[in-house]
């Protein structure tokens, strides 16, 4: 089977991880130079079963080395171009890939084995395990194989994964295949597959999850009574109103990045497409925040369905590229200069007959400033490539999170933490040695479908999650094609006129150098969100919840400092210190409820690693809600495991949580609503 990896950065590092993978064949750079290509060996299998074991071959090598594969070509009749590469790789004793057992797994589920549901966990787990064992291939060389589609579809039958690892490693591990290296495969296909958990039991019924299409497990022997709840009822925030930004932007931005047509969440999260791109041309814009320095460098990730609007991100980025097209080519004037330089010092080298003759040392080479990225790229290269653009700041950006190369062992996700914070990051590589970079600039701009947000962010408490503005897009009703009618015509003559207008902007973002401060009122405005929201929001609970929200006015900062540049172009202001005006601060900080909320979103999505977890912030919510005014712990125990099948030990955490963020008071073995207390108080007062 040949497999095909398309336009990425790092092969090399891709070709090195396939090396070590027993069935590959060979392995060699794409004709284009910036793909490959594996030949594997696999076992016969029936002609009719080849889509799907193809499928299965595809999911493996997607697993082990973390990059999304074309999936086109599993159709048989498609020729393949063998490109010239002298490095190419080749096994001719690889061992045959067993696609068997995977193919078994995909005929065979929970349903059809006789599993009583009267059964425990540990004993469901243990009858499906054993039956499926004997079908399958662990034999050296192929366990991986086999271990991936059964992990994923143990997580498909909603089976406890400790009781899964368990059992495999009671029964299949190795020196060379040890209980570790069972555990890490297990825990990543559970976190990668979330949102699958459960899809094949025998006893459910589906109840939608309205934002992320996900499904969520209902026993049908529960309490038919029991009513479903809305999300809408937790998280009610309204959407911001694009057109309170409009007297900031510059003249013309606003018009061609707004479709006045789209929803107001769609023409919301074009200005802070806008905000986020502009900013990322903002070099000098500098602002102290808690003793430390920041830029207006945005990280922004939108989410979202098929026909939902996402694309609304792209005019941004145009705006954006005009910018950078500028500097990489005086970059690529400088190192063709440098070019000629060498040109010259060679010539002089070769007719110089002493020791000094005058030619100097050999000029450096130059390599290209490349501001504008995507996120399919290595660490190493991105640390490569933010050295090359010596604090010129870069936008990674991405219509499809899919195009990102978030790789397993190499995962971007320190990266970009560090890119956030402005931290020193390094790397070492055979090819490039050491690179480091002490004071990393970027922001980031992505889009994507909460499947695709779920693999990118991976799990919600590695810190990621936090340094996002994340907007989450409803469905968009189909807009009228004639209502475009007559806009047609003078399409160029505004993005030319845009584009211009651009490069007039850039210059000046570029190359102007602002300090600017908060003022004593402006910081007064965000304390007074941040510390009411956090007694907001703490029902919600999880630690990355509260890490969201004590890094939201970092982030509103950044935003307001975008703004304030924006109105300083309008107004041609010179260099300097200023005061970020109060009426931008004000205006950012009633964003606030609806961008927490929208990372509550995000937060549902992902799943927990660390133990100890205390699960779906929105589940959690709606268990609050549901506790009465005062109760004692036993009377509520039973509640926790009914509507969500919390243990008495996780019930146990999350109140005590609760009391420790002071939505509970707890005097000896009872517990009491904050809220109602209030509430009383409010009504002895009136009285």
């Amino acid at each position: 089977m040949m497999l095909d990896f398309d336009h990425m950065d790092g092969i090399e590092d891709l070709i090195d991880k396939a090396k070590q993978i027993a069935c590959v064949v060979m392995a060699c750079k794409s004709l284009s130079g910036k793909g490959v290509h594996l030949l594997v060996k696999y076992s016969p299998v029936c002609k009719l079963d080849f889509s799907s074991a193809y499928q299965s071959c595809m999911d493996y090598f997607e697993y082990a080395l973390g990059v999304k594969a074309d999936s086109a070509c599993k159709d048989i009749t498609r020729l393949m171009v063998l490109s010239y590469d002298p490095d190419g790789y080749y096994n001719p004793d690889a061992i045959a890939l067993d696609l068997s057992g995977a193919l078994w797994l995909k005929q065979n589920d929970y349903s059809n084995f006789n599993i009583d549901n009267e059964m425990t966990e540990s004993e469901r787990v243990s009858r499906y395990l054993a039956e499926a064992d004997s079908n399958l291939n662990w034999v050296r060389g192929n366990r991986h194989n086999t271990l991936v589609p059964l992990a994923t579809c143990c997580n498909q039958n909603g089976f406890d994964k400790e009781l899964v690892k368990e059992w495999v490693c009671s029964k299949h591990a190795e020196p060379d295949f040890d209980d570790r290296e069972i555990n890490e495969t297990v825990d990543d296909v559970y976190a990668r597959y979330a949102s699958d958990h459960g899809i094949k039991q025998k006893k459910s019924s589906a109840k939608m999850d309205k934002w992320t299409k996900g499904h969520k497990a209902k026993n049908i022997d529960e309490d038919p009574e029991e009513e479903d709840w809305d999300e809408e009822e937790l998280l009610n925030a309204p959407c911001p109103d694009a057109e309170a930004l409009r007297p900031y932007i510059p003249d013309g931005f606003f018009d061609y990045v707004v479709d006045p047509l789209a929803t107001q969440e769609v023409r919301f999260t074009s200005v802070m497409g806008l905000l986020t791109a502009c900013g990322a041309m903002m070099g000098k814009v500098e602002c102290v925040y808690r003793e430390k320095i920041i830029y207006p460098h945005i990280f922004m990730n939108v989410i979202g369905e098929a026909a939902s609007g996402k694309s609304c991100i792209d005019k941004a980025h145009e705006i954006f590229k005009v910018y950078a097209d500028t500097v990489e080519s005086r970059s690529r004037a400088e190192q063709r200069k440098r070019e000629d330089e060498k040109k010259e010092w060679k010539k002089c080298m070769k007719e110089c007959e002493s020791e000094d003759c005058g030619c100097g040392s050999e000029p450096e080479d130059v390599e290209i400033a490349r501001i504008a990225l995507s996120p399919n790229i290595s660490q190493n290269k991105l640390i490569k490539q933010l050295a090359i653009n010596n604090s010129i700041p870069v936008l990674l950006y991405a219509s499809e999170m899919d195009f990102t190369l978030n790789l397993k062992d190499m995962s971007l996700s320190p990266t970009l933490r560090a890119l956030f914070g402005n931290e020193p990051v390094g790397s070492h590589t055979l090819s490039r040695g050491d690179v480091s970079v002490s004071f990393p600039k970027g922001a980031l701009l992505i889009a994507g479908t909460p499947a695709q947000a779920q693999r990118f962010f991976g799990n919600k408490e590695d810190g990621l999650v936090s340094r996002f503005a994340t907007i989450f897009l409803p469905e968009s009703p189909y807009i009228l094609l004639e209502s475009y009618c007559g806009k047609a015509d003078d399409h160029y003559d505004r993005k030319k006129a845009v584009e211009g207008r651009a490069l007039t902007f850039a210059q000046y973002a570029s190359t102007h150098e602002f300090r600017l401060r908060l003022t004593r009122e402006s910081a007064r405005l965000v304390d007074d969100f941040i510390i009411p929201a956090e007694q907001r929001y703490a029902k919600f609970l999880g630690d990355a919840l509260t890490s969201s929200i004590r890094r939201y006015p970092e982030i509103a900062v950044r935003m307001a400092m975008a703004l304030t540049v924006f109105a300083f172009f309008k107004e041609d202001k010179p260099s300097g210190r200023y005061d970020i005006p109060d009426d931008i601060i004000r205006l950012v900080i009633t964003w606030g409820d609806y961008l927490i909320q929208q990372n509550i979103r995000l937060l549902t999505l992902l799943p927990e690693v660390k133990s100890g977890g205390v699960g779906s912030e929105l589940e959690y919510a709606h268990l609050y809600k549901k506790l009465p005014c005062e109760f004692a712990f036993k009377d509520v125990s039973k509640l926790f495991e009914a509507v969500e099948g919390v243990s008495p030990k996780t019930a146990q955490r999350a109140l005590k949580k609760w009391v420790k963020r002071g939505v509970l008071k707890k005097h000896l073995q009872r517990y009491q609503k904050t809220e109602c207390l209030q509430n009383e108080s409010q009504d002895k007062t009136g009285a």
